[in-house]
């Protein structure tokens, strides 16, 4: 995906920024719509600071100066720090991908200390949700078995769904058993997967890509409509569709499959230093946030079934019956 520079006076350049960006949060970030609007607040307000007296500021013409310039500007009109620190987070945010799409040549807020403040946790889904979703589309159709082979790779390799779009033929070693992944920065690195997503690939690859992309025109593995290749955006959208027809509890979106790939792997036992290597994090300490969510966890299951739990149930309960006979 390529987004075209262009200064801020002009709207379709901004705008086109700005809704890849939007989609980015929420297909590849997993990010709620409710935190999606609060980014595009954020960034609205910051393009009309930039662009104040009508001159225009282009995308990498932004400066650490001018970051600290709109923030100081905002203090100054009664701010509150929380939500100083959320515009901040907003707008390093949308230089960090500006910067990994080559829009702007470096990262005007990377010097900038992050605000303080928890990260989110990740939201995987359980083996059972997982299972019932992969089992979802129809493979008696081109596109479910595409989209079968899709959700199957990015849970049994852990990729990023861009990952995933971008993957072509040469990145398969099936009879080894392996991917050779493109992740951010131009980074490759080697992840295995298991027998069932290397089946799923194989029956796709002889069954359904033939009938979606006949005259062998989409460079990449997966061709969405008219033979191009396919959307983060479209795989996102039928993910939703297939966990809504199955009955789960929570809409997920791509990444969480990503979270759960992370997340299942520690629960069977896998150290920290490989998890980090499968999902190609250049630090540990990105890795670390699925170690919170076994922690999580853990806690959970301890109160539901520890002993002590039950002996309290009792009570409570027998106390509750007491206060209804009096």
């Amino acid at each position: 995906m390529k987004v075209k520079t262009e200064s801020v006076a002009n709207g379709e350049g901004l705008n086109s920024c700005l809704a890849e960006f939007l989609d980015y949060l929420i297909c590849e970030k997993g990010l709620s719509l409710k935190t999606q609007s609060a980014y595009r607040s954020d960034l609205e307000i910051f393009r009309a600071f930039l662009g104040n007296g009508g001159s225009g500021v282009a995308w990498n013409e932004v400066t650490t100066r001018s970051v600290l310039a709109f923030l100081d500007n905002r203090k100054s009109a009664g701010i509150g720090g929380s939500t100083l620190a959320r515009s901040l987070s907003s707008i390093r945010c949308f230089f960090r991908f500006l910067a990994a799409e080559k829009v702007v040549a470096s990262d005007p807020t990377a010097e900038l200390r992050r605000p303080a403040g928890k990260r989110p946790l990740p939201h995987p889904l359980s083996r059972t949700e997982t299972l019932r979703l992969l089992e979802a589309p129809d493979v008696e159709t081109p596109v479910g078995l595409r989209d079968r082979a899709v959700l199957e790779l990015i849970y049994a390799a852990g990729l990023r769904v861009s990952e995933a779009c971008a993957l072509r033929g040469e990145n398969l070693h099936l009879a080894n058993n392996y991917l050779v992944v493109t992740g951010k920065g131009k980074k490759e690195r080697i992840v295995p997967i298991h027998d069932r997503a290397r089946r799923a690939l194989e029956v796709f690859l002889e069954k359904g890509r033939p009938e979606l992309d006949p005259k062998g025109r989409c460079p990449v593995l997966f061709p969405g409509s008219r033979g191009k290749p396919l959307s983060r955006q479209t795989v996102f959208h039928r993910l939703r569709k297939y966990a809504l027809s199955r009955g789960l509890r929570r809409l997920p979106s791509p990444h969480d499959l990503r979270h759960s790939f992370a997340t299942h792997l520690l629960e069977g036992g896998a150290d920290l230093r490989t998890v980090q290597e499968l999902l190609g994090h250049s630090d540990v300490s990105t890795t670390q946030i699925y170690t919170q969510v076994e922690a999580k966890r853990l806690k959970e299951t301890h109160r539901r079934f520890h002993p002590r739990a039950e002996i309290d149930r009792v009570r409570k309960s027998a106390e509750r019956r007491t206060d209804r006979s009096t």
